[in-house]
């Protein structure tokens, strides 16, 4: 969904000292916003009853969570990024 790479140009970053963190940050923001849709986001999670097109704002969501993490390393998620994340992937949720 997210790579690394993708989320090193995101934050303008140049150097690969902290990939792995970064990696795990993806893993972990990519849990977050399945939790938060109900549906699975990477292709080879989907099945044929599951599968959908991922929209634009799912990736989006991802990246504003993993610089958040990786801004504010040791704090939890602020309330503001929160909403602005739930504001994005709320529309894409499925409802069982």
């Amino acid at each position: 969904m997210v790579t690394v790479e993708e989320m090193k140009e995101y934050l303008k970053l140049e150097h690969s000292e902290e990939d792995s963190m970064i990696s795990g940050m993806i893993e972990a923001a990519s849990s977050m916003v399945e939790t938060k849709i109900n549906r699975p986001i990477a292709e080879e999670e989907m099945t044929d009853e599951n599968r959908w097109t991922v929209p634009k704002e799912i990736p989006m969501a991802i990246k504003m969570l993993v610089a958040y993490m990786y801004e504010n390393r040791g704090t939890g998620i602020s309330k503001d990024i929160e909403n602005a994340v739930n504001y994005m992937v709320k529309p894409h949720k499925l409802w069982s």
